[in-house]
């Protein structure tokens, strides 16, 4: 769920220390989403996730949304992630998250390094997701186009940069097996 956009309203820090308000927006709901939109920084995260686990009793889920902040958001308190770079490797998430979990912070401080380095790639096409889904293409997952205002992959230096991306997540995922 993501409170924000049912609301229309940001839930900030002053609003979330309001017990009573917390428990009364939150009744009968488990899980709060706590976006990048919401969450202005890794300290909110973690005042977010202990004001939610007082109302619920401990019944409160939240998940950092900067992908290239996943393991900081993680060591903060955050009880998982999501994100839009997660579709293209799944498989060096779950690998960052196995390294929190185990509490291996060099590995995991090494391997972010490496993801971010991919997700600046991402961002460097006519969209993040015009170039996620190319390489989901890539990978035999047939996603369609992105739709407008985002631009599609059209040109040949996009296309190559989407190859040269795809062809750099697997040799991660070898090398992080």
């Amino acid at each position: 769920m993501n409170a924000q956009e049912l609301a229309n309203k940001i839930l900030n820090t002053p609003l979330i220390n309001e017990q009573d308000t917390l428990k009364q927006a939150t009744r009968g709901v488990v899980d709060y989403f706590a976006s990048s939109l919401q969450a202005k920084n890794q300290v909110e995260l973690q005042q977010f996730k202990a004001v939610g686990e007082r109302a619920k009793q401990g019944e409160f889920l939240v998940f950092n949304g900067p992908d290239e902040q996943f393991i900081a958001g993680r060591a903060i308190g955050a009880d998982s992630g999501i994100g839009g770079t997660y579709g293209v490797m799944p498989e060096l998430f779950l690998k960052l998250n196995e390294y929190v979990i185990e509490g291996d912070f060099v590995k995991a401080r090494k391997l972010q390094d490496e993801v971010n380095e991919v997700i600046k790639g991402l961002l460097s096409g006519p969209s993040l997701y015009a170039v996620c889904k190319y390489i989901l293409k890539l990978r035999g997952v047939e996603t369609g186009e992105v739709r407008g205002p985002m631009l599609p992959i059209s040109k040949p230096e996009h296309v190559e940069l989407a190859e040269r991306l795809n062809k750099r997540i697997q040799e991660l995922i070898e090398e992080y097996k």
